[in-house]
């Protein structure tokens, strides 16, 4: 640790202290310090607060028009708390061991593998079953939820990365949990939490149920409201007052739904220096020296964020309607900054690099480029990580310079900043993909330069402009085939900027769907214009099929084609 972060740290600290001391964490004020503007500016919608001190009563803030105690809010990826905690519930019985095969409990065509090792009910739940996830039409606003096993039978799951190695963050690797809750307690997904864990946990205004009835509209909170098939990832509503009741069965570890040992299993002990990392539906991690429990979670433009302390009985959960979830997150800093002291020593880590590997090749294989493996592998919002790029780049003394920070060797393939934080390591897969895994974050896996966005972008416009240039310099035939590639490459861009990309979760409008379907015949385009540059070879009618060529490479690799 370098003497300046040593210094900030300490003053860090000593703020804190001081703090305590003069008993200035009054969480009310400072709440209404940071969320009454929010509101008032119109930054935020709306917003709530429920904190509990020293394992009192919660207590409860609301800021905006008409929001009260009872106001329904979506509490997004905090229902994946609450549907762990259905499945170690059916584990105690006996009827979903967290060990056996996801395949044991859901129909044959919900999951494709061809890895030898099964996905379990244990990787689901920590993310790391390596199965695909779904946007584009996941989300709706009306009509009949169908029960979780209709939805994975009719929406497939492929795995993509071997499971149990890598965090892959998937919401319908949650679905296909749903599923199994249904299969192993005969009753329909929404119908099991209403009865075995919301009403138990006393959270008797909160639901699964999609669409909500009809009686409870009036108290839905402001903002885009937009429900999810895969509702046990993201489905729950509920109030503030329900989630102040989430919050104390945590702190007193579920105790009216599960075992003391089953939730013990739920949110592991994180290591030193490990900020958060994903347990089995809730995240653990550490902060200042002190242990968390928490969830978070995030549905279009309502952010949430819970989390716990136990060692000294406190917390808080804060639910706010507004354009980031950085307005959550950032009263998160302000409540640690201001009630949270010290509990230990930060530890000192060393600047100086370990010595290199005998076997320097070994180093030099992880250079390279990465990317994010937090995306739909098979769809058109593949898109959304276009420029996601970390570089990776080996020096002679084995250290590593990643996006431009420099980290140096800990042990074996495993890394950590020269000024000190979170270690990162690398880690090759049976079959030999390679990734970077650094605990809580999703794994970045390594990418031919061809892969890249970059590349990509360069094509396709490279290529439009080819299709603009032939679509009045070609001939006959050879324009047709010209002018159906540019509508296809213009047309289905220009709808999804239209439409907004993020409005995709409801699927995908009529017109972006005949654009697609075009980007499904390129191929046949392709052939075609062989046939033509072969009978009648001119200088447009050539550069056709070689223009082609490319851009539908890029087509496919980015899956911007129909269905």
């Amino acid at each position: 640790m370098s003497f300046s972060h040593r210094l900030l740290v300490s003053a860090t600290l000593s703020l804190t202290l001081t703090n305590l001391a003069n008993a200035q964490c009054d969480v009310a004020a400072q709440a209404d310090k940071y969320f009454q503007p929010l509101v008032q500016s119109q930054t935020a919608h709306a917003a709530a607060l429920v904190y509990v001190q020293g394992g009192a009563p919660p207590q409860l803030r609301v800021y905006g028009n008409s929001v009260s105690g009872r106001t329904l809010w979506r509490a997004a990826s905090v229902s994946k708390a609450l549907t762990a905690l259905a499945v170690m519930q059916l584990a105690e019985q006996g009827k979903l061991p967290l060990d056996s095969d996801i395949r044991e409990f859901v129909p044959a065509t919900a999951i494709r593998s061809h890895y030898n090792h099964p996905v379990t009910l244990r990787e689901l739940l920590m993310h790391r079953g390596g199965v695909d996830d779904h946007f584009i039409g996941d989300g709706f606003s009306d009509g009949q939820q169908p029960t979780m096993t209709e939805i994975v039978a009719q929406k497939p799951l492929d795995v993509v990365y071997e499971p149990g190695k890598i965090e892959f963050y998937s919401n319908y690797g949650y679905a296909l949990l749903g599923a199994a809750i249904e299969k192993a307690s005969g009753e329909r997904y929404e119908q099991y939490m209403q009865t075995h864990v919301l009403q138990p946990l006393g959270m008797n205004d909160s639901s699964f149920q999609q669409p909500l009835p009809t009686s409870w509209l009036s108290r839905m909170a402001p903002g885009k409201w937009v429900y999810q098939h895969a509702a046990p990832a993201a489905a729950l509503t509920t109030t503030s007052e329900d989630m102040g009741r989430f919050l104390s069965a945590t702190l007193n570890r579920a105790s009216s739904v599960v075992s003391s040992e089953s939730f013990d299993q739920m949110v592991p002990p994180s290591a030193d220096g490990v900020r958060l990392m994903h347990g089995l539906g809730y995240w653990t991690g550490r902060d200042r020296g002190q242990r968390l429990v928490a969830a978070s979670g995030d549905i279009e433009q309502f952010h949430n964020v819970l989390v716990t302390l136990p060692a000294l009985r406190s917390g808080f959960a804060v639910m706010i309607s507004g354009p980031s979830n950085s307005l959550a997150w950032e009263f998160y800093s302000r409540f640690m900054d201001a009630c949270v002291p010290p509990a230990e020593k930060v530890a000192q880590t060393s600047s100086q690099a370990m010595p290199a590997s005998l076997d320097a090749d070994k180093i030099g294989r992880v250079a390279g480029l990465y990317r994010t493996v937090r995306y739909p592998h098979h769809e058109l919002s593949k898109t959304f990580i276009l420029f996601d790029l970390t570089k990776v780049s080996a020096q002679p003394d084995g250290s590593l310079d990643i996006n431009g920070q420099h980290y140096v060797r800990k042990r074996g393939q495993e890394y950590r900043p020269e000024n000190g934080g979170p270690a990162l390591a690398f880690l090759a897969t049976s079959d030999g993909k390679q990734f970077i895994v650094e605990p809580g974050s999703p794994a970045r896996e390594k990418i031919h330069w061809f892969e890249t966005g970059w590349v990509a972008v360069v094509c396709y416009f490279g290529c439009i402009g080819v299709f603009v240039v032939g679509l009045f310099k070609g001939r006959r035939f050879s324009r047709i085939i010209y002018g159906i590639a540019l509508a296809y490459g213009v047309g289905w861009l220009a709808t999804v900027l239209i439409i907004g990309p993020s409005n995709l979760i409801l699927g995908l409008p009529f017109a972006l769907e005949c654009f697609l379907a075009l980007g499904t015949a390129l191929p046949v385009l392709f052939l075609a214009s062989i046939f033509i540059a072969g009978k009648a070879p001119t200088r447009f009618s050539i550069l056709l099929p070689l223009s082609l060529l490319p851009f539908s490479i890029v087509v496919w690799y980015w899956h911007l084609y129909w269905p």
